[in-house]
């Protein structure tokens, strides 16, 4: 297909500057710029291992 591009480039390559935004995740370590929070469906869950384990905490918040 002509219309495909490989687009490989580290981000750091890519974008340069503070007119970048991006939402805080583990994966977006080495992004430059500026860093929003996450958002999250409830703010009550603090601890969970996993994403069954924090969907089962939420689920008893939203079917209350």
């Amino acid at each position: 297909m002509q219309c495909l591009q490989d687009h490989s480039n580290p981000f750091t390559d890519t974008y340069v500057g503070d007119n970048v935004y991006y939402k805080e995740h583990p994966l977006n370590m080495g992004y430059k710029g500026t860093e929003e929070p996450r958002d999250w469906i409830t703010n009550n869950v603090i601890e969970y291992y996993s994403l069954f384990g924090y969907w089962k905490k939420v689920e008893k918040q939203i079917y209350k």
